[in-house]
Order: C-alpha cells, then sequence, then structure tokens
C-alpha cells in the first residue's frame, strides 16, 4: 500500500501546498479520498494512471474538499473512461455531482455510481481500528 498527499491544506492553497486530496494506491487501483481544487493536476504530477482509479471517497461537503471533484471527473470523460465510477461521500454528494454535471453541460459517458458513505467507527474523536476492516469491505 502506498499513500500519496496530493494536498494537505485547507481553505486557500499555497504555493508549496494544494488543497485536501490523499490517494492510496491499494492491490493495482488507486482510492482517492477527497479533491480539492487542482487534484487533477496533482495526480499528473506524481505520475497515476487515471485508469487505476477505482474509488472517490469525500468526506464532506466543504469547497477545500470538493471542488476539484468536477475537474477530475471530466479529464476521466476526455481520457475514454468506460468503467464505472464508484463515489462515496455524505448526504448531498449526489445532488452536488448530478447538478454541477446539469449546469456544466458536461457530457459523462461512464456511470457513476454515487452512494453514501458508511459511518465510521470512532473513539474519542478519531477512528477506531475497526475503521480498517470497514474500508477494505468498501474497496474490495
Amino acid at each position: 500500500m502506498r499513500i500519496i498527499f496530493l494536498g494537505t491544506t485547507s481553505g486557500v492553497p499555497t504555493k508549496e501546498r494544494h488543497l485536501s486530496a490523499t490517494a492510496v494506491v491499494y492491490d493495482g487501483g488507486i482510492f482517492l479520498f477527497d479533491c480539492g481544487e487542482g487534484t487533477q493536476m496533482q495526480i499528473r504530477k506524481v505520475g497515476l494512471r487515471w485508469g487505476g482509479l477505482k474509488r472517490i471517497f469525500i468526506s464532506h461537503l466543504h469547497g477545500d474538499h470538493i471542488i476539484g471533484l468536477l475537474g477530475v471527473l471530466m479529464s476521466l470523460q476526455v481520457g475514454g473512461r468506460d468503467s464505472p465510477l464508484f463515489l462515496y461521500g455524505p448526504t448531498g454528494l449526489e445532488e452536488y455531482v448530478q447538478t454541477s454535471i446539469r449546469l456544466m453541460q458536461a457530457r459523462i459517458r461512464y456511470e457513476l455510481v454515487i452512494r453514501k458513505s458508511p459511518r465510521l467507527p470512532l473513539i474519542k474523536g478519531r477512528l477506531a481500528p475497526a475503521t480498517l476492516s470497514v474500508m477494505k469491505k468498501i474497496i474490495t
């Protein structure tokens, strides 16, 4: 497993740091956690291949975690993606994605499967050890 921090700042990007996005390379696939502005450029910069993207997880609907999502979805379309893409996130994610696609008149021809994220086990506000087993069920 490789963890690649694509963006680690919040609110406003800087010259050195981009908005929130983390890629996890696991079992031949790429799993993207959050998708701040500039994520598609960072994916290119670190040399990840679009074809390996299996799932995108959005933690919450603040702009610094989601503004880059439509750019990623459109890059996948331009790149010829034809396999389904699974998106996981909070209530409102599907409305955000579908409304954005409609207003931008984007043509996404591959299937988008948008699911509400499961509640992850927390202990005192931190991810519990059981979280790993929940995530493995989602990504396999």
